[in-house]
């Protein structure tokens, strides 16, 4: 790898946010009570959206562009809208706790949660309602999650009592 490719490589991992720098770059979960608000089932599928990368790869490449997503893929579950009553970072394993540029979410903010598991088995018989929830990391390949990145893939850890 010459140098300036060195260089390049350098500037683009720290230019990007630190949870997207790299698909398995280690980063804590977030553990929160929430407000569940809504609650809707999801079927996610691929497009032929192709990505033409940036001219840090020009040379380091053998294609100009290639595929965002596994032709045919799909993604069932249920997305969750919740407003947030308290969270915590919580490190499974890896490094000494690093919150690696997250931030945590704060009292009140709206999310937009991806489970999957089925509606009847996430959704709340009424809402408001407050479930206890874990973000999941998602680690892909070359390939992107289905999920945007804007949603959090999270599964349920316990409902509580309505409030």
């Amino acid at each position: 790898m010459t140098l300036k490719a060195l260089c390049a490589l350098i500037a683009a991992a720290t230019l990007i946010q630190p949870a997207q720098a790299s698909p398995c770059a280690y980063r804590p979960e977030i553990r929160a009570a929430v407000t569940v608000r809504g609650c809707v089932a999801v079927t996610l599928g691929a497009t032929d959206l192709q990505f033409v990368p940036g001219p840090e790869f020009l040379g380091h490449l053998t294609t100009e562009h290639w595929s965002m997503y596994h032709t045919g893929d799909t993604l069932s579950g249920t997305l969750v809208t919740a407003s947030v009553k308290s969270a915590k970072f919580v490190w499974t394993d890896g490094p000494v706790p690093d919150t690696s540029g997250m931030h945590l979410w704060r009292k009140g903010e709206s999310r937009t949660l991806f489970v999957q598991r089925a509606p009847a088995e996430v959704c709340p018989k009424v809402v408001p309602s407050v479930i206890e929830i874990q973000t999941e990391h998602i680690c892909y390949d070359m390939y992107h999650d289905l999920v945007p990145d804007t949603i959090y893939t999270a599964k349920i850890i316990a409902a509580k009592t309505n409030q």
